[in-house]
């Protein structure tokens, strides 16, 4: 395949070359992978490349737990996927403080209104909404208060539903109340209140996304997902906790496909199926909404990941630019939504478990990982880095399913968005970096 560059990218691409040769011929279109029998080590087999046992030898390498990854020994011409720094995003207290820190409103608007009770500013502010909330309190409301959290537990465990919320309060002996110092290093955040339910049951969405590169310039694509739908019916006021959570940890069977419940799990298509035909369609929701609903909602998703890359971006950036390694990730978002389809997100994952047990996510990751594997092959092989450096180019790339969100500094246009004043004044006009697939993938 021949390229062709501008001056400025053959100075990149020759600064890359000289700062990090190609991996050594022996090595190349070698692949690692820990564990070893893994969905994406199956689609690396299936397009000709070798597996290894030394992940010294590999130009690719995958691991499930990114704690296994031994940094310090990867060579700058191998590709990992994970980014040293992505418990930023998926540890919830880390989350909030970058948000905060960056005062990245645009990406705070996606969140439930939140405390971080280890910061005494937040506890005063937590203390002052609770007593107003009282004042105000309508005697007649059954829904659920607050959901307090253990920030760095996952899979539904550390989460308690609070119903009364002065519960978590005392007062000291000059009358002061304050939050119980056994709080002190969780986060609350008030619970959504008219959730969308599905058929009586509480859901959320599991959405993929994925960092595809880093060097030279960050590539950001989205997937889809699966409606994660908890087995208990909702009951705002006498239903159990499990009604409240949607983790498979949490349900009936858990992880085993022998045990666990298809209805546990659904495909996007149920989602869309459910606000097309909702009674709130043409009474409650504004024209720009009940015209396309699913348009909305496809927008308002791919909107709230871009804010997110676009406010842990310079966290991220900066960290992988201490470790030689290239890199690439797969990751998660989770979101529920209200009867008003407004979006809320109650965690990002790093490494979002990749479960078979039911036909709906079995189906998302059977079709994911090949295109995630043939995407890392193409961007992060010896000849991906001319790929990567080459110039922009009209014919589409082979992504799959995939889907561009972010190129560089630019945001892509997205077909769901055109009637989106919001995401319009997000987006930037879009340039075309991500580089056309090749008419022979013999090197794949």
């Amino acid at each position: 395949k021949s390229y062709s560059f501008s001056s400025q990218e053959e100075i990149l691409l020759e600064e890359s070359l000289r700062l990090c040769p190609a991996a050594p011929l022996a090595y190349r279109r070698r692949f690692y992978s820990r564990p070893k029998n893994t969905a994406f080590s199956t689609a690396m087999l299936r397009d000709g490349w070798q597996q290894t046992s030394k992940f010294k030898e590999a130009e690719i390498l995958w691991y499930q737990q990114k704690n296994k990854i031994q940094w310090n020994e990867l060579h700058c011409w191998q590709a990992v996927n994970h980014l040293a720094s992505e418990n930023k995003m998926s540890h919830k207290g880390h989350l909030i403080d970058e948000l905060r820190k960056t005062n990245a409103t645009h990406a705070l608007k996606f969140l439930p209104e939140t405390y971080a009770l280890w910061r005494a500013e937040d506890r005063t502010a937590f203390v002052k909404t609770v007593i107003a909330d009282q004042t105000n309190r309508n005697m007649n409301s059954t829904h659920p208060g607050w959901v307090l959290k253990e920030p760095a537990v996952d899979g539904g465990k550390g989460v308690q539903v609070i119903e009364d919320p002065t519960t978590l309060l005392v007062q000291k002996n000059n009358n002061e109340t304050s939050v119980l110092a056994k709080h002190h290093k969780k986060l609350i955040q008030r619970y959504v209140k008219n959730l969308l339910l599905l058929d009586g049951h509480k859901f959320d969405l599991r959405v993929y996304w994925s960092i595809a590169a880093i060097e030279p310039e960050p590539l950001i694509l989205y997937y889809g997902g699966t409606l994660r739908v908890s087995l208990d019916a909702f009951d705002a006021k006498n239903g159990s906790r499990g009604q409240h959570l949607t983790n498979a940890a949490q349900q009936t069977g858990g992880h085993d496909r022998n045990k666990s419940s298809e209805l546990s799990r659904q495909p996007m298509s149920v989602l869309w199926n459910l606000v097309e035909n909702s009674p709130r369609r043409y009474t409650n929701w504004p024209n720009h909404i009940a015209q396309n609903p699913r348009a909305h909602l496809e927008c308002q998703i791919r909107q709230a990941i871009i804010s997110m890359w676009q406010a842990f971006a310079p966290t991220l950036l900066q960290a992988h630019s201490t470790h030689h390694a290239d890199v690439f990730a797969l990751l998660g978002c989770d979101i529920m939504l209200d009867h008003d389809l407004n979006l809320f997100i109650s965690e990002l994952q790093s490494g979002p478990g990749l479960p078979s047990n039911t036909i709906a996510v079995r189906k998302i990751i059977q079709s994911m990982l090949p295109d995630l594997a043939r995407i890392a092959r193409i961007m992060h092989s010896s000849q991906g880095r001319l790929h990567r450096y080459a110039s922009p180019v009209t014919r589409n790339p082979p992504l799959g399913g995939f889907q561009v969100l972010v190129n560089g500094s630019q945001v892509a246009p997205q077909p769901w968005c055109h009637s989106s004043s919001s995401f319009s004044a997000l987006a930037a006009t879009a340039r075309s970096r991500f580089l056309s697939s090749l008419s022979s993938p013999s090197w794949w």
